[in-house]
């Protein structure tokens, strides 16, 4: 399965997942943050669906900070109720 151009995503769990091994036909991981480790996602249903790409160094900023950019926060919330502010 092609990842597309993005390695990573945000989940509607707001959970950070690593979707690169999939094109090793291995389970996507997911990071976790009490455990400063990634491990392999147990998928939500529906789950990676509605997940919000998002950039390397956005990745990197939440293992470091376990924050989610503003950006991507109000288009998870477009993608979620299906709906645009544009």
């Amino acid at each position: 399965m092609a990842i597309g151009r993005h390695r990573y995503c945000i989940s509607r769990k707001e959970r950070l997942i690593d979707l690169e091994p999939m094109n090793r036909d291995r389970q996507p991981l997911v990071w976790v943050p009490d455990q400063k480790e990634w491990i392999e996602l147990d998928w939500t249903f529906g789950e990676h669906v509605d997940s919000v790409p998002i950039t390397d160094e956005e990745a990197d900023r939440f293992v470091k900070t376990a924050e989610i950019s503003s950006m991507r926060m109000s288009r998870q919330g477009e993608i979620s109720d299906g709906t645009s502010e544009e």
